[in-house]
């Protein structure tokens, strides 16, 4: 007899009426149950239906009744467009397929295909046939690279909106592997003695002539129109530094009132365009109100994802070598500091942290080219941040490119490896060290890590990492450091010492750079403006403006096991003497407990300086 649950599946299945009054006998006795004559003609009925699989039979009569007619009915529309092979071959297998009998074990897919004929010939037939049918319907590729200058769905795109807001055109991201140089920009990075100085002396002439031949305004500038009419109208404000503090004073307590309305008064004597205090409050107050509204880390986000392209860099370079002596300093300090190390040397292994376009080993590549024994193969590894998007690599990969073809336009050896890590989890066997190289660590200024105020744990993200590049013994660090101590977490004072650091820097742009100088915006709009907004607008990890002063440095570097190198005289003298003979006067540039230092108006603003580790 079927026990109980074969009983309640039974009836899941069939569901005939009379099955529930007979499960209530069943429970009340099973003497009784086994007695009643018709229970027992009833249990026979039912041993019938377990052992027949009816349900089975009727399910698949059914699909295959569905099956047919929808056969049917797609060949039906196919036989209209079939070619008269295709139809001669259906006629030799049996029939127009309304005759064709199916069999319960076929398989209903190839039934759906084929209707006429099953065979491996046939089959195959229908797929070649199906196949070019559906290829009507894809679009070519070269119809999918579309020209928005001339292109029926950018000119129709307001009707097919039907009034709605225009979306903005996508269109298939192209990526090009091709060479990004640019002569122009980057002959005064490799300039050497007294053609440098002649070169940025013509250069510094032809930007001034330049910005005189333009109109009053650069392409791009929303403010710059009305910045005349706003000064004739309320008058020449002068230093806006202290609304700017008051002005931090009412957003670190959160008074809204108070913020807004001084941040309507800096607004209307800021600019991007004005004098260097307008210029400086068009970007702090900026920071404010990103702070005020909590959007600080969004617009920085936004930054970084838009940031400048390799010829915009190397134009702002180009500015910065005219007027300003920090950048080729740094690059003479460095290049000497190498030059030093690898003597007799056949390998040099050079390990930049923030490599990012990597222009300033042009002139190192000249320095080897130049030596009258032969160069040694130089090995260049870059560590930088991965980039958003679906290409985090793009600038790493164009920087390994450029740096390939300077090496060979002064026949150098060169290897190229590039790590995309951050700086705090980079491995130290990605480097692949090799025992016969001469290895140069360097640091620039532009590197982001955390201090103290990030991770609760003993050692803060800025001292693991030089314990780390402890490990790996270089025979030489080189650290570049941007000197200032706006990284406290106290939002009051670090925005007073972020707002002295920065005036010094515009100032110092103000004093040498015309104001409608087109690399001098580029300057303060992709890189000094970006960085204030984020000191001021950003806290915790999204805030990664946090500099030191180069004591602290020191003594990080002192504690991590590094021992350092006093200053060479001879190179001192000599940027020296070319920073008194064609910049501004009031450029500082001294040496200060092994650190040679720069600044302007007596505030120092970049240090540099060499290591080794300690047991060496």
């Amino acid at each position: 007899m079927a026990s109980d649950s074969s009983l309640k599946e039974l009836y899941t299945t069939v569901n005939e009426p009379w099955y529930e009054e007979f499960y209530r006998i069943d429970n009340k006795s099973d003497n009784n149950l086994a007695q009643n004559r018709s229970t027992s003609t009833i249990m026979n009925q039912i041993s019938d239906i377990l052992l027949q699989d009816t349900d089975e039979d009727i399910i698949s009569c059914q699909e295959e009744a569905a099956i047919r007619a929808t056969e049917k009915l797609f060949y039906d529309i196919l036989k209209e467009d079939c070619s008269s092979q295709n139809q001669q071959n259906l006629e030799n297998n049996g029939g127009d397929g309304n005759e064709k009998q199916f069999d319960n074990n076929s398989s209903s897919t190839s039934g759906l295909i084929c209707t006429t004929d099953c065979s491996d010939d046939g089959f195959a037939s229908q797929i070649q046939k199906g196949t070019e049918e559906a290829m009507k319907f894809i679009p070519n590729i070269n119809e999918l690279l579309i020209d928005s200058s001339d292109s029926f769905l950018f000119k129709n795109k307001k009707e097919y909106n039907d009034g709605h807001e225009e979306r903005a055109s996508k269109q298939i991201a192209m990526f090009s592997n091709e060479l990004i140089r640019n002569e122009k920009y980057e002959k005064v990075l490799h300039f050497q003695g007294q053609e440098y100085i002649e070169e940025v002396i013509a250069l510094r002439k032809l930007m001034i002539n330049e910005s005189e031949d333009k109109p009053k305004e650069i392409k791009g500038s929303k403010d710059s129109n009305t910045m005349v009419k706003k000064q004739t109208k309320k008058g020449l404000t002068g230093d806006l530094r202290p609304l700017l503090i008051l002005c931090s004073q009412a957003v670190s307590i959160n008074d809204q009132n108070t913020s807004n309305e001084l941040i309507k008064k800096i607004r209307l004597h800021s600019s991007p365009m004005g004098d260097w205090s307008e210029r400086l409050a068009h970007y702090f107050v900026n920071g404010l109100e990103a702070r005020l509204a909590g959007t600080g880390s969004e617009i920085y986000c936004k930054h970084f994802s838009s940031q400048a392209n390799t010829i915009q860099v190397l134009m702002a370079y180009r500015g910065l070598f005219a007027f300003c002596p920090y950048d080729r300093v740094a690059l003479y300090f460095n290049n000497q500091a190498i030059l030093n190390v690898s003597k007799n040397a056949s390998k040099v292994h050079i390990i930049e942290f923030c490599i990012q376009f990597g222009f300033n080993w042009l002139s190192l590549f000249e320095c080897f080219s130049k030596q009258e024994s032969t160069p040694p193969k130089i090995k260049i590894t870059g560590v930088d941040n991965p980039l958003p998007g679906f290409r985090p690599a793009q600038r790493m990969e164009e920087t390994g490119r450029r740096l390939a073809d300077y090496a060979k336009s002064f026949n150098i050896p060169f290897e190229y490896n590039g790590i995309v890590s951050k700086l705090e989890d980079f491995n130290i066997d990605d480097l692949n060290i090799r025992n016969d190289e001469v290895v140069v660590i360097f640091l620039p200024p532009s590197q982001k890590l955390g201090d103290e105020t990030i991770s609760m744990d003993t050692d803060s993200p800025r001292d693991k990492f030089l314990k780390t590049i402890r490990k790996i013994k270089p025979n030489i660090l080189i650290h570049g450091v941007e000197n200032s101590s706006y990284s406290t977490p106290f939002f009051a004072t670090r925005f007073k010492e972020a707002l002295f650091h920065y005036s010094s820097l515009f100032d110092m742009l103000d004093a040498n750079m015309p104001r409608d100088n087109e690399e001098r915006f580029l300057l303060e709009s992709k890189l000094l403006g970006p960085s204030a907004i984020n000191a001021i607008a950003c806290e915790g990890s999204g805030r990664v403006e946090r500099p030191e002063t180069y004591r602290q440095w020191q003594a990080r570097n002192t504690r991590a096991g590094f021992r350092q190198l006093p200053v060479d005289r001879e190179v001192l003298k000599k940027m020296k003497k070319l920073v008194r003979k064609i910049y501004h006067k009031e450029f500082v540039l001294d040496e200060n407990n092994n650190w040679v230092v720069l600044g302007w108006k007596g505030r120092i603003i970049f240090a540099l300086s060499t290591w080794k580790c300690n047991d060496d």
